[in-house]
């Protein structure tokens, strides 16, 4: 460990660790600054089960110039976004220093400490403990009721929009998934882009990720340490599923993970997951569903019209920054075995989006 990872290995244990004393910190934060904040307009969520393609996509959302997303130096200080992107400010004078890495997942998406990131998981686990409980249900929606979370939730987001002095809120969440008819009723404008990926290329890319986080947790015991303070559970020996509320459909998903069947589990999952978006989601307005596959062979065009679903006026320019970040969707090298396993546990509600 360096002398660098040491203290902010303290802070971020101090700040996961004691998260009722730093919610106490961000009101206070809120009140200093309750003159300069402006009302939340139209936010933005991009969220799909892991591996559908949202990093890719948030990354050309905060493209935007209006457009404020969270990003890696957030964590861990994020009940304090104004203080704390004020105190990294004054270190911006210095050249910078971090040059783009492979992120873990080891998929050739590059990144560095402004790239933007799902954070915003440590202030929901803060205030709805029971959300990585597999045997809970994780579905938050128009009848939850949490007027402290809400009220810290809105204003975490106004705070983050001055610091960047920007006018736009966009999430990278997956796990927002479940929630999204709860934020809906927080934000009656907000807009919501859920992004698909045909099954059998996203289950395995969902086994093989699982797999590698894996390896690398039983190298490296920290790795384990940092996803659970920042709130990734969707890999490693930590894992956590989403529960859609559908406690036979969970239960058939970690039968399959419980004896050793895990391309059946993560396919299970996938159609979990998919019935759940196809039926709590699509029904609601400001919910859009992208195809991953579409993304990919009609960036332009597509990207253009998750802008006009998010009332962002979007230049060619921004359009054509955007594009440039997508690749060629190239279909995975899959036992047969596991494909046949893939069809026969997502075919039914595959049908939805068009994958046959």
């Amino acid at each position: 460990m360096s002398l660098q990872q040491y203290p902010y290995r303290l802070l971020a244990t101090w700040v996961t660790g004691d998260t009722e004393a730093w919610v106490a910190l961000g009101n206070a934060e809120t009140r200093l600054l309750r003159r300069r904040l402006r009302p939340v307009e139209a936010p933005v969520y991009i969220c799909g089960l892991a591996r559908a393609g949202t990093t890719i996509l948030t990354e050309g959302m905060a493209l935007h110039p209006e457009v404020a997303t969270h990003t890696y130096r957030d964590f861990p200080c994020l009940f304090t976004p104004y203080f704390w992107n004020r105190a990294l400010s004054s270190f911006d004078w210095i050249p910078h220093a971090a040059r783009p890495q492979e992120r873990a997942h080891k998929d050739g998406i590059m990144v560095t400490p402004r790239s933007p990131e799902a954070m915003e998981e440590m202030l929901w686990m803060a205030f709805f403990p029971h959300l990585h409980d597999e045997g809970r249900s994780a579905v938050l929606d128009a009848r939850t009721h949490n007027p402290a979370f809400a009220d810290f939730y809105r204003a975490h987001i106004q705070k983050l929009l001055s610091v960047r002095k920007k006018s736009r809120y966009a999430s990278k969440a997956n796990y927002n998934i479940t929630r999204i008819p709860y934020i809906a009723s927080l934000f009656t404008d907000a807009r919501f882009v859920i992004v698909v990926r045909r099954p059998d290329a996203h289950v395995w890319s969902l086994h093989e990720k699982h797999r590698l986080f894996c390896e690398e947790q039983d190298r490296n015991k920290a790795a384990i340490v940092h996803m659970d303070q920042s709130g990734h559970f969707e890999f490693g020996r930590h894992r956590a599923l989403i529960h859609t509320g559908d406690d036979t459909a969970m239960a058939a998903v970690r039968s399959s993970f419980a004896t050793g069947d895990d391309v059946r589990g993560w396919a299970r999952y996938w159609a979990m997951m998919h019935r759940f978006i196809r039926d709590a989601c699509l029904p609601l307005p400001g919910v859009r569903v992208v195809r991953h596959e579409d993304l990919c062979k009609d960036p332009q065009g597509t990207l253009r019209d998750i802008f006009a679903h998010c009332r962002l006026a979007a230049s060619d320019a921004t359009v054509n920054s955007a594009a440039a970040l997508l690749r060629r969707d190239v279909m995975p090298m899959l036992p047969e075995e596991a494909r046949a396993v893939i069809h026969e546990e997502t075919n039914e509600i595959a049908a939805a989006w068009a994958y046959g």
